[in-house]
């Protein structure tokens, strides 16, 4: 009998072993498991983190240039060319016929002078060249003279104020 109440313990004892590293063996597992998912969890996080950084990077760069840009603009008093039709008068001034040049003019005439304006970034009219003469000398200048006292609202180019040079056509009709 105690043979065979050893046999029965020893069997059991071996199951309890059997059991506790069947046991042991699944928590190594669920231990590596769990492990192996935070590593890619940890890696997901970096790779999301590195790409968030990236983007950031990439736009403090943007920002930088087109303040660089900007900055250079601003420095800048290159002319920028500009058309009559986009220039935006602030106070426009009056174009009215010199009565000097009506002597030698018959009433219905026309005049028609092109002018080229240099333009500062405030706007102020800096100068005034005739590009096309009216064929008339005293209405060029008269026209010339007019021009000055008029402002346009500043020119911009990216939306930093720019000199600009803006040909302007005047026609004078003679009274």
């Amino acid at each position: 009998d105690t043979s065979m109440a050893d046999s029965q313990r020893e069997a059991e004892e071996r199951r309890k072993i059997l059991a506790a590293e069947s046991q042991k063996a699944a928590q190594e597992a669920h231990d590596r498991a769990v492990q192996e998912a935070k590593k890619i969890a940890d890696a997901k996080a970096a790779r999301e983190a590195q790409a968030e950084a990236n983007a950031r990077k990439a736009a403090e760069d943007k920002a930088a240039k087109d303040a660089a840009q900007k900055a250079a603009a601003a420095a800048s008093n290159e002319p920028v060319s500009f058309t009559a039709s986009a220039a935006d008068w602030a106070s426009a001034p009056n174009f009215s016929f010199p009565t000097r040049a009506a002597r030698r003019a018959s009433s219905g005439d026309t005049f028609k002078v092109v002018l080229i304006l240099r333009v500062n970034k405030q706007g102020g009219i800096d100068s005034a060249r005739v590009a096309q003469s009216s064929g008339n000398s005293i209405v060029d200048k008269e026209a010339q003279r007019q021009v000055s006292s008029g402002k346009f609202r500043p020119f911009t180019k990216n939306g930093v104020p720019v000199v600009g040079n803006v040909t302007l056509p005047v026609t004078y009709n003679v009274p």
